[in-house]
């Protein structure tokens, strides 16, 4: 015998692990269903074929977790992941173009090739490991102003290292033959934090569509 309740308990489980998962969005999915399933029922029809087309109308999980990414993120906060991946590009790139000079270009030593290789191998790791464990921060406007943070915090890393620290590794105001391994290294390790600090702006927002774990 067919069960109404059943059913919309099993649609709302099958909408959460295709993805569904925030609470606001599919409440408001099984309001509709539940309204076109007593319409329909008021006109006649059975609660078993009610339900079937109150779920199809409503459509697959799959196209409507297409069309919330696609209109539920505000402008800005889509923005400030944009810049997140921008900086995070930008710094990861030209972490690799460091990294090749100290394996091959440069005549470094091992620990100058084992810190250049770590700092690219921290990037790596929080990239692909980073939004897996961040919190969902469901309020756009707190994922912005935190993906704001880490933008301005790894460019503005990048500004201080150039303007007070790079500097000091040349020995001035007395010059003498530059320390480049040295340079390279350090000039690694501050885009290597630039990068992460990209990673986690749009990390951030990429945690934020997490399934979340409900009791239905």
């Amino acid at each position: 015998m067919f069960d109404l309740e059943q059913s919309l308990t099993e649609w709302r489980q099958e909408m959460i692990r295709k993805g569904i998962g925030s609470p606001v969005p599919l409440e408001e999915l099984e309001g509709h269903v539940r309204e076109d399933i007593e319409r329909q029922i008021k006109l006649g029809f059975t609660q078993e074929h009610s339900f079937a087309t109150a779920v199809r109308k409503i459509g697959g999980a799959d196209a409507l977790r297409a069309e919330f990414a696609r209109t539920c993120v505000p402008g800005p906060v889509r923005l400030v992941a944009l810049a997140g991946i921008g900086c995070a590009v930008f710094a990861g790139l030209f972490l690799l173009w460091i990294w090749g000079n100290l394996l091959i270009t440069h005549r470094s030593d091992g620990a100058e090739r084992m810190l250049g290789s770590t700092a690219v191998g921290l990037v790596i790791l929080s990239w692909w490991f980073g939004p897996r464990f961040f919190p969902v921060v469901r309020r756009p406007w707190i994922r912005s102003a935190l993906g704001t943070a880490c933008c301005v915090a790894g460019v503005g890393g990048v500004v201080l290292f150039v303007k007070f620290i790079l500097p000091s590794l040349f020995n001035f105001p007395v010059r003498s033959d530059p320390p480049v391994g040295k340079v390279l290294v350090s000039v690694a390790w501050v885009l290597s934090a630039m990068a992460i600090f990209g990673g986690m702006a749009w990390g951030l927002e990429k945690a934020s569509h997490k399934t979340i774990k409900q009791n239905v």
